[in-house]
């Protein structure tokens, strides 16, 4: 074998493991300024004054099939028969009328006592804003969008998982201002969103009973 030979013997065997190496910093190294950017503009992101007796809620995501069902269901649930004067809706910014939840919610929601098999989508309108004393978003995004999308409301619009306690986001500053979209992904996705909204929704003290 010629020593130009072994050299290409030699980078065959390693070079998948550089790729690999190079893949892992990579990701890394994305991780680190998506963490640093949260850190940075989460800084800008205030909820306003809760009102005091608030009789209409509205929870909104994107689509209205994954996040915002899930969390209007759970704080009916969690109410139950206590405020029956409380309204609770979701909508979606970019929900198509009619849409049906995906099987991978309805499963993880039934695992928190959640049925989202009748579930239909349905958008959001100035007249649910109008009608509403809170709007939760679910995200950051959404959380601008609304208010710049209704700046009339914006006074309207909170940002639900900055009801979060700290201690439970740990260091990534992402899961503080956002509760992730599992759309298009598995049912254990599915069940660290729900888990986030349940433990979001616990928080607001219009749900709670005492």
């Amino acid at each position: 074998m010629l020593p130009h030979d072994k050299d290409a013997v030699l980078w065959r065997s390693v070079k998948p493991t550089d790729d690999s190496f190079l893949r892992s910093a990579k990701t890394r190294v994305k991780a680190q300024l998506k963490d640093l950017f949260w850190c940075l503009y989460g800084a800008s992101l205030q909820n306003p004054t809760l009102p005091a007796d608030p009789s209409s809620l509205l929870f909104v995501c994107k689509g209205n099939i994954c996040r915002s069902p899930f969390a209007e269901k759970l704080a009916i649930e969690m109410i139950g028969s206590h405020r029956e004067n409380l309204s609770i809706l979701s909508a979606g910014t970019e929900a198509q009328e009619g849409g049906l939840c995906p099987e991978n919610a309805v499963i993880a929601a039934g695992e928190f006592g959640v049925d989202l098999k009748e579930h239909r989508s349905t958008r959001t309108t100035a007249g649910m804003m109008e009608d509403a004393d809170i709007v939760f978003a679910m995200d950051a995004s959404h959380f601008r969008t609304l208010r710049l999308r209704y700046p009339a409301y914006k006074n309207k619009v909170f940002l639900l998982p900055l009801f979060l306690p700290r201690t439970e986001t740990g260091n990534r500053h992402v899961l503080k201002y956002n509760i992730l979209d599992p759309f298009g992904r598995g049912t254990n996705e599915f069940r660290l969103s729900y888990s986030a909204i349940q433990r979001s929704l616990l928080q607001l003290p219009v749900l709670r009973l005492s």
